[in-house]
């Protein structure tokens, strides 16, 4: 049975550290009133009810941190293992797209050194793919940045236009950035030829416009609908990627399903 059950680690880690605070708060405001609610012993040697509360206190936040580190851990292996599923797919893609052989530029959010082990592994993923099953070469790795840390992760017009001109002769390009809402007026910004491209969308796009005028040809988008609860246990990386995503191309249709 294989399984990988779709996560977002930050609503992950934002309902948790709620949790905590919440925790924390409640916890604060009882032992504030240890001690005030009892009259001190005779000899003066009675319990120490705030000094118990605060060690309970620790011990608690202890707890939660503990819990919350493990939480977070498992939902980065989750992701980690969903974006290798996708990379392994697109390359797949790819390699149905140019053929078994070709140049490819793959596009992620982040400068080197500075993404996230995860998207690194989905790049090697992708390399690795397209060793084993083609000889298609990954002829380079960019990464998209904005000046601005709080800019919506899209793949706007101009980076895409800046990675054709500096890659000339790339058979595709591979963005693993859901790209920018485009107007029709955009496309005749495209070079002549140009290389084909793959690219992961969350359904923000018009995706029967851009593959009509050839824009892009492939696309990975997650599925509207979940899996009925009847369907059998995914035994295959494959089998869960066609079960919780889908690849659109102008043979297959443009409906997300």
């Amino acid at each position: 049975m294989y399984r990988i059950a779709p996560m977002n680690l930050a609503q992950q880690t934002i309902k948790l550290v709620q949790l905590v605070l919440f925790g924390i708060a409640g916890l604060v405001a009882w032992v504030s009133r240890l001690g005030s609610d009892r009259p001190p012993a005779a000899n003066g040697k009675g319990p120490r009810p705030k000094l118990l509360g605060i060690i309970a206190l620790l011990v608690i936040i202890g707890s939660i941190a503990s819990i919350l580190l493990r939480q977070c851990g498992s939902t980065q292996r989750v992701d980690r293992d969903r974006l290798r599923v996708i990379a392994e797919v697109a390359a797949q893609e790819t390699i149905r797209l140019v053929g078994h052989s070709g140049r490819v530029v793959v596009l992620v959010w982040g400068a080197e050194g500075h993404r996230p082990p995860a998207v690194d592994e989905q790049v090697k993923t992708f390399r690795q793919t397209l060793n084993r099953e083609s000889r298609v070469v990954l002829d380079a790795v960019e990464g998209i940045t904005s000046a601005d840390p709080y800019a919506e992760v899209v793949l706007q017009l101009d980076p895409l236009l800046k990675v054709m001109q500096k890659h000339p002769g790339v058979d595709a390009i591979v963005s693993f950035i859901d790209l920018q809402k485009w107007n029709p007026g955009d496309y005749q910004k495209f070079p002549t030829p140009r290389p084909k491209i793959v690219a992961l969308t969350y359904g923000q796009l018009d995706i029967e416009s851009l593959m009509r005028n050839n824009i892009v040809q492939v696309f990975i988008q997650p599925r509207t609908e979940p899996p009925p609860a009847s369907a059998p246990p995914e035994k295959s990386a494959r089998e869960w990627f066609d079960r919780h995503y889908q690849v659109i191309t102008p043979t297959t249709g443009s409906i997300p399903r």
